[in-house]
């Protein structure tokens, strides 16, 4: 084999290399964008199902979302009806107004729990539907209505170091009824009873199944 031929040889597999490295980079560069185009996408996935922690401590004027720390489910207004007498449930968390609370603190240091779904909450709260004589207690409905009756409209939110989240009670009251949920699911519009799937109401200190009282306060940013 003469030394020219062996010479144009070692060319020709030069240039067969060289072209089949040319041809596999963009292949291996494009591999190497998408594998860390999934990463990301995995990792911004896992950082969108952390679920948000509740705050320690409430600041007056802020907007919060109120969840059940048992049910996971949220202080919702039923279909963010704006209207006096409107019913208070849990619901699955959907990222609606009716689901977001702005609470003030009054000068006596009890609060008031401003529905946004109400002229983005500064008109009616969390309210204590009274009973036909004019009283209340246990098993009393939770709704919205004007801000005009603090003895059922004014809230001491206690926080509980030990479940991380808070109680909330009746100032008024001097054996601390308690907002409580019933059951694990959604509640609704006319399931207005303390045995009400999914219904929010007033429930004495004492444990009972299926009545959930602790609350996490989640800052709305």
């Amino acid at each position: 084999m003469s030394k020219l031929f062996k010479a144009t040889l070692i060319i020709l597999m030069v240039l067969i290399f060289t072209i089949s490295l040319v041809l596999t980079k963009p292949a291996l560069a494009a591999n190497a964008a998408n594998e860390e185009k999934e990463e990301n996408v995995a990792n911004e996935e896992n950082v969108a199902n952390v679920e948000p922690r509740g705050v320690s401590s409430i600041q007056s004027g802020r907007v919060y979302k109120i969840r059940n720390k048992d049910t996971g489910k949220f202080l919702n207004v039923n279909y963010g009806t704006d209207a006096n007498g409107t019913n208070v449930n849990q619901f699955t968390e959907d990222g609606s107004i009716e689901q977001k609370w702005r609470a003030v603190q009054n000068s006596d240091g009890s609060w008031k729990l401003y529905a946004m779904c109400s002229s983005n909450g500064t008109n009616r709260v969390l309210d204590v539907y009274r009973r036909s004589d004019g009283n209340y207690g246990t098993g009393c409905n939770i709704d919205i209505w004007a801000p005009n009756d603090p003895e059922v409209q004014n809230w001491t939110l206690a926080y509980q170091s030990h479940s991380g989240a808070f109680l909330i009670w009746l100032a008024s009251s001097d054996y601390r009824v308690l907002v409580a949920s019933y059951g694990s699911g959604n509640g609704g519009g006319s399931g207005t009873t303390s045995t009400s799937e999914g219904n929010v109401f007033l429930h004495d200190a004492g444990y009972q199944a299926n009545k959930h009282v602790y609350w996490e306060f989640i800052e709305v940013q």
